[in-house]
């Protein structure tokens, strides 16, 4: 099960940038990448697809497992940055990605192949196409 972890606010995008393995800034609006949340230590808390709804909305979808985890660590890193961070009940999550139109893509997290089983908690439950 996938699980999303939404950011909304005018520093959410620095805020991603800086907290995250991956370029957050040069992602534009309705695009997406994958993204690491790493500890203190280096090690992967965290893989997740993120996905930029607006200028100041990130959808990042991680796997149940470690949802929570990716959004306890973020918030431990919110300090005074203007943003929110939420993760969305257990209803709201699933393999079907819902746009910013609210249309559904089609097994949208599917198509993008399969992830490394390394990470804690995942479940590849997806094939390369």
């Amino acid at each position: 099960m996938i699980r999303f972890v939404d950011l909304r606010g005018p520093e959410s995008e620095s805020f991603l940038h800086r907290v995250t393995a991956g370029k957050v800034k040069s992602l534009p609006v309705g695009s997406g990448r994958r993204g690491l949340f790493l500890s203190g230590q280096s090690r992967v808390v965290a893989q997740f697809d993120l996905l930029r709804e607006a200028a100041d909305h990130f959808r990042l979808a991680v796997p149940e497992e470690c949802a929570t985890a990716l959004a306890e660590g973020l918030e431990a890193l919110h300090l005074s940055e203007d943003l929110t961070i939420t993760l969305q009940p257990e209803e709201r999550a699933g393999l079907r990605y819902l746009d910013s139109a609210g249309d559904a893509t089609e097994e949208y997290l599917v198509r993008r192949g399969s992830w490394p089983s390394a990470v804690p908690g995942w479940q590849n439950t997806s094939a390369r196409r």
